[in-house]
């Protein structure tokens, strides 16, 4: 009797095990790589909410994806109630992770369920981390990587990129001038023929002085609930450009 029900208690403990190791690539590991462009796994609860949506993506019927940090994260937080309106009913899976850096979504990206999804749209924005750890070249070389690391897992689907949203207090914050740097460079990533769109979302959140919006910026990072609705609208033609059109 016992028998007969050990082996799915042995695949269950060994499926347990496996979503708690970080696969650890080629890339991961050569020390002639900087930072921003060697995927990196990171363990505890972000390895656990990676397993998650891993996990959704595997059941497929996935039309938009979302790819960032804490500030792509938020969408389920201070940005539920626009989610819910925009996204909910568009089969959307979001992938942000707090902290996020660009070579953790480089290992996201080699280790995502694919084979059941044909997203029409992904929305990715990254980089506003590696700003204070790494140099403005080095982060465009992460995005870069990011974006053709993306369109060759999923070479159907249609990229958004997103500009570094405006860091720190001014336009003479370091922050804010190192994210106006990157923005600048990965511009020119945007190309119609490769199904990659590059939006800058600047004007949102900062007003003609370069002062933070304040009904739109919770921080000199984040932004609030109003944000992520100007958000939201400011993308939708793009997003309903894509083949989302529904809503309701």
């Amino acid at each position: 009797m016992h028998c007969r029900h050990s082996f799915p208690v042995v695949l269950v403990s060994l499926l347990l095990s496996i979503a708690t190791v970080c696969v650890i690539s080629e890339a991961a590991e050569d020390p002639s790589l900087h930072s921003a462009v060697r995927p990196e796994c990171r363990r505890g609860g972000h390895l656990k909410r990676f397993h998650e949506t891993n996990e959704r993506l595997a059941r497929g019927n996935v039309d938009l994806l979302f790819l960032g940090d804490s500030i792509t994260a938020g969408w389920s937080s201070q940005g539920a109630e626009t989610w819910g309106k925009y996204y909910a009913r568009r089969n959307a899976v979001n992938l942000g992770r707090s902290g996020e850096r660009t070579q953790h979504v480089l290992w996201q990206l080699e280790n995502l369920n694919v084979g059941r999804i044909e997203p029409k749209l992904a929305v990715v924005l990254i980089g506003t981390n590696n700003v204070t750890r790494n140099t403005p070249a080095e982060t465009i070389e992460g995005i870069t990587l990011v974006v053709e690391r993306l369109r060759h897992k999923l070479p159907k689907t249609t990229i958004l990129l997103l500009g570094i949203f405006p860091r720190g207090a001014d336009n003479d914050d370091p922050g804010r001038q190192a994210v106006e740097k990157i923005n600048r460079a990965i511009s020119r990533l945007g190309d119609g023929k490769k199904k990659i769109i590059y939006k800058d979302l600047r004007s949102l959140f900062v007003d003609a002085d370069g002062k933070p919006t304040p009904r739109l910026r919770s921080d000199h990072v984040h932004i609030t609930p109003d944000g992520y609705r100007a958000w939201a609208e400011a993308i939708e033609p793009i997003v309903a450009g894509a083949g989302l059109e529904t809503r309701d």
